[in-house]
């Protein structure tokens, strides 16, 4: 989104996105180039960086829907980012990832970088270093049943039982007699299914 601190911090700026966008468009002639729209410019909190005129070429489509990046992951050839997330989540995926900013992934040989790498970075990592380094050594987890300091392996424990518990609960449900407070509680309890509320009959 324009004016993301993360763009300046990566020495890079608004400039970058054309340049990005150019380039992919130039190096995969035979592919569809996918804009995925960052959520604080869909929801209307933030502008974005391209024009209608930008995203007027024939080859270019936009995912505004909000959806996970996987389900563009698993069938890009390459991913174009100045700073975003979603470079580093391409690694993860295999996915040769092009950065035009220098995000804190970038600069280690892992990526194709058009800007210098700062003199730390040039010895290289391993992917499985920056994994280590960025998901575990420097991350600070909070168990979310005690509120209390944990490993990562604990909240990954959490976060799973948090999933198979979703995959259990039905597609559609209805429930009866839920005041509108406790309406949007049991909507958060449910997450993943579309639960309709019904007044009873005796209530009416």
């Amino acid at each position: 989104s324009a004016g993301d601190r993360s763009i300046a911090l990566g020495l890079a700026d608004a400039s970058c996105f054309q340049r990005m966008l150019q380039a992919a468009l130039a190096d995969y002639p035979d592919c569809t180039v996918v804009l995925k729209v960052h959520p604080d410019v869909i929801s209307g909190r933030a502008r974005g960086h391209f024009k209608a005129q930008d995203l007027a070429h024939p080859r270019v489509r936009l995912s505004a829907d909000g959806g996970h990046p996987a389900r563009l992951l698993e069938r890009a050839r390459a991913v174009y980012v100045v700073t975003s997330q979603m470079g580093f989540e391409a690694l993860l995926w295999g996915c040769p990832v092009h950065c035009f900013g220098m995000p804190f992934y970038a600069g280690w040989g892992l990526t194709h970088d058009r800007l210098d790498a700062p003199s730390r970075r040039r010895s290289g990592a391993s992917l499985e270093a920056l994994v280590h380094a960025v998901l575990v050594a420097s991350s600070r987890c909070i168990d979310p049943h005690r509120h209390q300091p944990c490993r990562v392996e604990v909240l990954m424990h959490s976060i799973g039982l948090q999933r198979r518990l979703q995959g259990h609960s039905p597609r559609r449900c209805v429930a009866f007699g839920f005041t509108p407070w406790k309406q949007r509680n049991l909507r958060r309890f449910l997450a993943g299914s579309h639960v309709g509320f019904r007044t009873p009959w005796w209530w009416i």
